[in-house]
């Protein structure tokens, strides 16, 4: 008699194998990055005995002090995006506010005792926010889909509208959300607003999803650019460098690009995931933008570098590759910049 398998895998339900991506049990990059369990263990190792990461050169107050500064959201009248730490930025405009990957959790877990610890605080930023009619969401990824955080604001916003990767419906419909739309890689969905147009289109990024035991790349991750009025965003979520980006700027003309630049060393281990500094620099040239700004950064300690590194480093890559400092920026946490 033959024995059943302990677990099932998982059917995609989504599954077109006309997609590169898609596989019947999931999602995968193109080209595919493969994880190797053995590498996870040596970084874990490493990081253990050089005792890493090490504390911002100055001490983790002198940074608050120097990379954060107070929260004020923008008038109804006004367009403006705030970035709010990590990979939250909130977008605002006459007609429609956003935010995307929202977290101001204590921690990037699902313990509140164990797991990455907020390093900069986000104070009263759910209580203070106006309003809010959209959530884009880049992947299942702890630092970027928070339960707690979705939640308090679906209780102040219950009208809202979420906007996922494929396979990521589910996980909002348990909790009682249920204006959820699903996108696959450059679908779009386009919204009504007063005056103004708004269109999300997702596209691709090279990464990956997990949130259990048995469910990794079980939905989609991917980028979102955001068509509003007359300005085209670029939301990246979280990418390692791969060609595959540059259609992206072939398809779009991208006025902001909203990049991540933590979260990368070490390069051997972190690069099919994460992109550097380096490797921003080099997209935003890829895809012509006109302004980048740095996300990602300046709040959890997720991989080997200081939190004070990747705008140091930014501005290392931007000179080497003889771009004005002005093009990509770091902005402080609660910064804001006009659209």
């Amino acid at each position: 008699m033959s024995k059943k398998p302990l677990f099932k895998k998982r059917i995609n339900p989504y599954y077109n194998p006309e997609k590169a991506h898609h596989r019947p049990y999931g999602f995968e990059n193109i080209p595919p990055t493969k994880v190797d369990w053995r590498d996870l263990l040596r970084w874990m190792q490493e990081r253990r005995q050089k005792k890493l990461p090490k504390a911002p050169s100055t001490g983790y107050e002198n940074f608050i002090k120097k990379n954060m500064v107070p929260l004020h959201f923008p008038e109804k009248e006004t367009s403006a995006l705030i970035w709010l730490g990590h990979s939250s930025i909130y977008i605002s405009t006459p007609e429609v506010s956003i935010v995307t990957d929202p977290i101001f959790s204590h921690r990037a877990s699902p313990l509140s005792f164990l797991g990455p610890l907020r390093k900069t605080p986000a104070i009263s930023v759910i209580e203070s926010m106006p309003r809010l009619d959209l959530i884009l969401i880049s992947h299942n990824h702890y630092d970027h889909l928070d339960e707690r955080t979705i939640l308090e604001l679906y209780q102040k916003f219950p009208e809202i509208l979420v906007i996922v990767p494929l396979g990521l419906k589910p996980w909002f419909l348990k909790r009682g959300i249920e204006r959820v739309v699903e996108l696959d890689w450059w679908d779009s969905e386009k919204l009504s607003t007063s005056q103004s147009p708004l269109e999300i289109t997702a596209v691709p990024a090279q990464h990956w999803s997990k949130r259990g035991f048995l469910d990794r790349n079980a939905s989609l991750w991917c980028g979102y650019i955001i068509q509003i009025g007359e300005k085209t965003l670029y939301f990246a979520g979280d990418t390692g460098f791969t060609p595959l980006l540059k259609e992206i700027g072939e398809r779009f003309s991208i006025d902001i690009g909203l990049i991540p630049i933590g979260a990368y060393e070490p390069r051997w281990f972190m690069a099919p995931q994460h992109i550097s500094p380096k490797e921003a620099v080099e997209i935003h040239q890829m895809l012509n933008i006109k302004q980048s700004i740095g996300i990602h950064w300046g709040v959890f300690e997720l991989t080997d570098e200081a939190l004070d590194e990747p705008p140091r480093y930014l501005k290392q890559s931007l000179k080497a590759a003889n771009c004005q400092e002005s093009e990509f920026i770091a902005l402080p946490i609660n910064g804001t910049w006009p659209l």
